[in-house]
């Protein structure tokens, strides 16, 4: 474990040494446990003649969300891995909005995907959709604008990267490719635009080596 005391995860399952291996309720331990969102259960096993054998991962972040109701650390899947001072890690891509009301859900990161976060949601599974080879695009991304008007903005360093209108697998494999584009040939740009059939590169220049 990492983040997680295991003394502490001992003391969450709420079991005990005089516990009996016969009655015991393996979906309770599991429960117990998982009450830490970082938490997965895989396998509980009973040993006879008392041992019990609890094999645990931790869920590891790949966003971390800001919002009115607070800062929310969660995975591809839109799983709730941390909140707040729970977060740990925060090198990995931020994602922020404009313009999209997150603010009245309840402080509940539960209740922010389902009211509010169609837009949150189409991008989650839109980058999941990327091919295992293409699925780099969000490594140097510092930033993740989700808007209104704009679909997507991404943010690598002092560059902006735009994709008006629909969110699309499309998009956000052309993104990559510009961004590739950009380093291989040391251009310098402050703003690219993404569109359905085209790439502008705003303010480009080539960088001198």
């Amino acid at each position: 474990m990492v983040h997680t005391n295991p003394e502490e995860i001992l003391h969450n399952s709420g079991l005990t040494r005089n516990i009996s291996l016969i009655f015991l309720n393996k979906y309770h331990i599991k429960t117990l446990i998982e009450q830490n969102s970082r938490l997965k259960i895989t396998k509980i096993r009973r040993k006879f003649p008392e041992t019990v054998e609890i094999h645990i991962s931790e869920r590891e972040g790949t966003f971390i969300f800001y919002s009115g109701a607070g800062i929310f650390e969660f995975n591809n899947d839109l799983e709730l891995i941390a909140g707040n001072e729970n977060i740990f890690n925060t090198d990995m891509p931020y994602i922020s909005t404009m313009g999209i009301n997150f603010e009245n859900s309840n402080n509940n990161w539960e209740n922010i995907v389902y009211y509010n976060g169609e837009k949150l949601k189409s991008f989650i599974q839109t980058v999941n959709s990327l091919p295992v080879t293409e699925s780099d695009l969000l490594e140097n991304v510092s930033e993740v604008i989700l808007g209104q008007e704009s679909s997507l903005v991404l943010r690598l360093g002092r560059t902006v990267i735009h994709l008006p209108g629909d969110l699309s697998l499309e998009k956000l494999r052309r993104a990559r490719y510009a961004i590739l584009y950009m380093r291989q040939n040391n251009i310098q740009t402050s703003r690219i635009d993404i569109f359905d059939d085209f790439v502008r590169y705003r303010d480009a220049a080539i960088r001198r080596m």
